[in-house]
């Protein structure tokens, strides 16, 4: 969703679901927009987002840890938005 929030689209827009998986993961890390001209949190925080092997991608809970979203909002904040994101998941299964 960063991504999308940088550079307007998520990363291989315009190809179908699967095909996008497929170049994400043969291609690793999307391209994104200016990326140079990004706080080092925010750099940090999306080079262990973008890791393609699970095994070594961080989890959720260490993300949650990680200064960027530490520092750039309160935790109340960050409580409420995975709350909302939870519940539009669980609309959308049934």
């Amino acid at each position: 969703m960063v991504i999308q929030m940088i550079n307007g689209m998520p990363p291989y827009f315009r190809a179908k679901n699967d095909i996008a998986i497929k170049l994400i993961l043969d291609n690793g890390k999307p391209e994104i927009a200016n990326e140079e001209n990004f706080s080092v949190q925010l750099q940090s925080f999306l080079s262990r987002c973008l890791i393609v092997d699970i095994k070594k991608r961080s989890s959720a809970k260490d993300l949650l840890q990680h200064g960027f979203l530490y520092d750039m909002a309160p935790r109340s904040a960050i409580a409420d938005l995975v709350a909302r994101f939870n519940t539009t998941i669980k609309n959308r299964k049934q």
